[in-house]
């Protein structure tokens, strides 16, 4: 095998290589892959080692998602390819039969391979739930990321990023006497995995091997740190709330790292930190968040902005720059010139 590293943190075991999948696939007996047409199309000339079965659900419904399983046979072991949905979806197969899902991303622009949430959904509605300590094998393989469209790995350079104002958030919140205070080990590991992404925007933003290996190590770092850390806030921040809002308020769902990245900007702004550090990283990673780049108009962030305290009160109840602004003509003019002038 080509380039191989091993890096296991107690549950997970990440491989990490390229042109490794197939060897490590001939190491399993019978097994499915859970995938979806997308990543599909794109890879199944890739699997030498035939899966027993290509199951494509199609849903995170949890009652349809335990229907399913019934038909597939026992002792299989479960694969998952591709990103987001279709990674909760081989957890949770994995999860109802006790199994370790093998699990292969396509993009990096998900952290769901290395999180413990298992996202499904009932009655319609959100059902996340975590196993902490459940374990996972991720294979991250170069050459299968690589054959991805290149604005989507760049956009989760944009989902890294946030770190950076999740913890502006949490150290306001702490200033003014909110939430829970700043813990110095993790306020030196996310500044330390911040250096190192700014200092790697431009490798990054190549998509080359060495740039694919940056990102996703930091990722997984970041996603490790996260999970061990639950009752901190430091999973999303006011980059995410403007996000999330903007998809509530539309109904559209842009790429989600090039949203955050157009939110971090936002936010730093307001915080009045890291900007200028921050949109050079975005610009030398080519990341797209430029309104007009992403398919946005300036009404549809002035709506989301105007609600997404009332979006915060009412579904996440986060601490962050957004409690300390008034969003009157002045405040939503300077922010109209600061996005346009990106």
């Amino acid at each position: 095998m080509k380039g191989v590293e091993l890096v296991n943190v107690s549950y997970i075991k990440t491989i990490y290589g390229n042109e490794i999948l197939e060897e490590h696939l001939k190491q399993l007996d019978d097994y499915i892959i859970i995938t979806d047409p997308v990543p599909w199309d794109l890879y199944q000339n890739e699997f030498n080692a035939s899966p027993l079965d290509v199951v494509m659900p199609g849903t995170l419904d949890k009652e349809a998602l335990e229907e399913m399983i019934l038909n597939i046979p026992k002792n299989v072991e479960f694969v998952g390819l591709g990103g987001g949905a279709v990674i909760d979806i081989a957890k949770y197969f994995a999860y109802l039969r006790g199994k370790t899902p093998v699990l292969v991303p396509t993009i990096t622009s998900s952290n769901a391979h290395f999180s413990d949430f298992i996202s499904v959904r009932r009655d319609g509605a959100p059902f996340g739930f975590k196993k902490i300590g459940w374990p996972k094998k991720v294979i991250v393989d170069y050459a299968f990321i690589a054959q991805a469209d290149p604005r989507l790995n760049r956009a989760g350079y944009g989902d890294l990023l946030f770190l950076q104002t999740a913890l502006n958030d949490w150290k306001l919140a702490e200033k003014r006497g909110k939430g829970t205070p700043v813990v110095p080990a993790i306020e030196k590991e996310i500044e330390q995995m911040m250096h190192e992404a700014l200092m790697s925007a431009e490798e990054i933003g190549s998509v080359s091997n060495k740039g694919l290996d940056i990102l996703m190590r930091l990722i997984e770092r970041s996603t490790l740190l996260m999970m061990n850390n639950l009752s901190k806030p430091i999973s999303a921040g006011a980059e995410h709330l403007f996000a999330w809002n903007f998809e509530q308020v539309t109904g559209r769902e842009p790429i989600h790292g090039e949203l955050v990245a157009l939110g971090i900007l936002i936010t730093s702004h307001l915080h009045q930190r890291n900007f200028k550090e921050l949109k050079d990283a975005l610009d030398k990673g080519k990341i797209m968040y430029r309104p007009d780049e992403i398919g946005i108009s300036w009404s549809e962030i002035k709506q989301t902005l105007l609600t997404v305290e009332e979006y915060n009160r009412k579904v996440r109840k986060m601490n962050t720059i957004f409690d300390e602004v008034t969003w009157d003509e002045k405040q939503l003019k300077e922010i109209k010139e600061v996005i346009y002038a990106l």
